[in-house]
């Protein structure tokens, strides 16, 4: 099966190389006097059942699934999907973590984009002049971290006309409605970016300078120490920074004690630097039991924690970097977690029920990890996302330079929808870290669409021959529907197209009716 634990093993490494040809394969597939002695120790291996001295990112024996940070899943980017407006504040927000803006910022001709990361190697905050480097406090993030925010219109606006009703003017509003107090913590701070950074106080003198609203809060980690934890939204954006560390910022006004872990420390986690140290990212869920299903069935991913408390559940991942889903059954009103859960599928849904047609706006709403994709494995990924029902979209590279260009479609990115409307961004590690001499390509279909580094997208824009979707039903409607789970999905979305709900069929150019 496709997942994590295959990529250390020595049985899964000679059952590849006894199957494959040599495009894009390692060079032993191709030597035939290399082979016999290479398929004698490989068999010794798989008898003696060692795991096979895999390179991965750190060049480590991986065991992805009890090796949290020495496993092939690197974390490497958090992004968001925003407003003129929201990367605007974005980019303002950047100095408080003293981020860096990446270097040549890609030509946004299609929309704008924010685009930061951490300062890496030692990243002292006293540091006048961090530059990057190839770490940041720790080897895993010897690719970096990114905080990206993005407006991706497509060609002519058509991503967003597309992606229709909520906007994300709508979906920032409704962030800045519910996190205007920050007095008392709100479920939608559970949609969240967590950091580990010592001198937190720092950041506190910096907010209480700026009349910057926050929630500071205290708890205990399951070895005994106590954490703080500082939440803080960036206005007028989907943004909310968690950073934790063991010092008490000093001057908050209130610290409120909160009942549960904020973070599920490991060993090697460190966070006693000086340094900034990415921790987690954080959604919410409406049902924890498809959340579990869902990683299971396409990652092979178990929880490394999970539990509940009076009012709902939680359940966390190591997908590279620690990944948390809440869930609370306490919320009262109309427009609530659940509600923008159901909306955000409810597009990808209708947009994209396969790997065509529209990416919808909402897949800039992701978390990127980067893993040594092969053509098989990736071929087996999309397998998974198929027979579940699951679309999704990949992009080929586009932009590398003639002489490097391959005979086949290579790819550079697939974007995976996961429960509650946002994504996952996988990429495999050659693009990441350079197209050097041997690199292994992953083959695409000639059809993929290539990435656009203007987001000048053209999958939403009618080609004309209108497109045929679902018109949207009404809101009574169209909860029942997305509240049943269909047969063979993992998402819960829409239902397949034929079952009962509402809505009729109706030529579009992929303009999802407001709901």
């Amino acid at each position: 099966t496709w997942g994590l634990k295959p990529f250390g093993s020595a049985r899964f490494l000679f059952s590849k190389l006894s199957k494959s040809s040599c495009t894009g394969k390692p060079v032993l597939c191709c030597c035939p006097c290399a082979m016999p002695l290479v398929g004698l120790f490989l068999c010794l291996l798989c008898l003696a059942d060692v795991p096979f001295p895999t390179e991965g990112f750190r060049g480590k024996n991986i065991d992805a699934r009890h090796a949290p940070y020495t496993s092939v899943w690197a974390p490497y980017k958090s992004v968001w999907a925003a407003s003129t407006q929201g990367v605007a504040n974005a980019a303002a927000w950047a100095t408080y973590f003293r981020l860096l803006e990446d270097e040549a910022p890609e030509p946004d001709i299609c929309g704008a984009a924010a685009r930061y990361h951490f300062c890496s190697s030692n990243n002292s905050w006293f540091e006048e002049n961090c530059t990057d480097g190839p770490e940041l406090v720790h080897p895993h993030y010897a690719l970096g971290f990114r905080l990206h925010t993005v407006l991706a219109t497509g060609a002519d606006g058509a991503r967003v006309t597309a992606s229709g009703s909520p906007t994300i003017e709508e979906v920032e509003a409704l962030f800045d409605e519910q996190l205007s107090d920050m007095s008392q913590y709100s479920p939608w701070m559970d949609h969240h970016f967590a950091f580990y950074f010592k001198h937190i106080d720092k950041l506190v003198d910096d907010f209480e300078r700026d009349g910057v609203r926050y929630l500071a809060l205290s708890w205990t980690a399951a070895t005994g120490k106590v954490y703080y934890s500082v939440l803080v939204h960036v206005p007028h954006t989907q943004t909310v920074y968690e950073i934790i560390s063991r010092s008490r910022p000093l001057r908050a006004a209130h610290v409120q004690p909160w009942p549960l872990e904020r973070h599920f420390f490991i060993a090697d986690e460190p966070v006693e630097s000086d340094g900034i140290f990415p921790l987690h990212i954080s959604r919410t869920a409406r049902n924890i039991s498809k959340v579990i299903e869902f990683y299971d069935g396409v990652f092979d991913l178990q929880p490394i924690a999970q539990g509940q408390f009076d009012g709902g559940g939680y359940v966390v991942f190591n997908h590279g970097m620690h990944i948390q889903y809440w869930q609370r059954n306490d919320q009262t009103g109309e427009r609530t977690t659940a509600w923008l859960e159901r909306e955000l599928e409810a597009v990808t849904q209708e947009l994209l029920p396969s790997d065509a047609g529209c990416w919808p706006i909402w897949g800039d709403n992701h978390y990127t990890v980067v893993t040594p994709l092969t053509t098989g494995t990736y071929a087996e990924l999309t397998e998974r996302l198929e027979v579940h029902g699951i679309g999704y979209r990949s992009f080929q590279v586009s932009d590398i330079p003639p002489e490097e260009m391959f005979e086949v479609a290579t790819l550079f990115r697939i974007y995976i929808p996961l429960p509650g409307g946002w994504y996952v961004e996988v990429a495999p590690d050659a693009v990441i870290e350079g197209w050097l001499p041997g690199t292994l390509q992953v083959e695409v279909p000639k059809r993929t669409p290539m990435w656009d580094r203007t987001y000048c997208y053209t999958d939403c824009a009618c080609s004309g021959t209108a497109q045929t979707t679902k018109a949207a039903p009404r809101d009574g409607e169209h909860r029942s529907r997305l509240e049943r789970l269909t047969p063979g999905r993992l998402l819960e979305g829409a239902a397949a197209e034929g079952t009962s709900g509402g809505g009729s069929d109706v030529a579009v150019c992929f303009e999802r009716q407001p709901i």
